[in-house]
């Protein structure tokens, strides 16, 4: 009968829930074997909840969308983008970290998730070049880890349907006098340790636990 517990770890350089348990070995053999479709059921997971945000739906059809001047299927390109690198950075490690007096070993076994965090991953994820300015927009990164922080103390949207507008549904205008700032929503605004991703799959460590745990059965 295997020992376990679940220890969650959670940093903004990583995201990981770590099962502690005591095994024989062929559970261990077991185990590896099935690593491949804990990667692959986590990822499935995570995938699932991130695009059932309200963030998602926003960006796709709302204010996300029109904020940041997205046309019809940028959205979509990106969010992909963002899954397919949060997915294939989902690991399972096992490993001894000690051999008891029975014969047994105590084991350990983790799974990772953006061990490197949100450093390198958004290069070239939600980024278009202004037609207007020429100026590159990385509205994915702003979204992600910018939080409230002013983008452009100048400038302002403003919703409506204007003949040059990428999405159809705002335009962004100089502020003149007006006062006006443009930065993100801070109903959707996240920092690189408090985003929606990362609150999205630290959700999910309990229920990522179980997924590991079904397999020692």
């Amino acid at each position: 009968m295997a020992k376990s517990r679940i220890q969650i770890i959670e940093s903004t350089s990583s995201i990981s829930a770590k099962v502690l348990f005591e095994v024989a070995e062929q559970v261990d053999k077991k185990m590896r074997k099935a690593t491949p479709q804990i990667n692959l059921r986590v990822g499935e997971l995570i995938e699932a909840r991130i695009k059932a945000t309200p963030h998602v739906k926003s960006l796709i059809s709302g204010q996300l969308q029109a904020d940041f001047g997205l046309n019809i299927g940028e959205a979509e390109e990106a969010i992909e983008s963002l899954l397919f690198v949060v997915k294939r950075s989902v690991k399972v490690n096992l490993g001894i970290k000690n051999r008891g007096s029975l014969g047994n070993s105590a084991w350990s076994m983790s799974v990772s998730i953006l061990p490197d965090g949100f450093s390198d991953i958004l290069k070239g994820i939600g980024t278009y070049q202004s037609p207007r300015s020429g100026e590159f927009i990385p509205w994915m990164e702003w979204l992600l880890t910018k939080g409230t922080t002013i983008i452009y103390d100048d400038f302002f949207v403003a919703k409506g349907e204007f003949r040059t507008s990428r999405s159809g549904f705002a335009l962004m205008f100089p502020s003149g006098e007006s006062g006006k700032i443009f930065r993100v929503d801070p109903n959707f605004a996240g920092t690189a340790d408090d985003n929606f991703v990362v609150n999205t799959i630290a959700s999910l460590l309990p229920e990522i636990g179980n997924i590991m745990f079904s397999y020692l059965q």
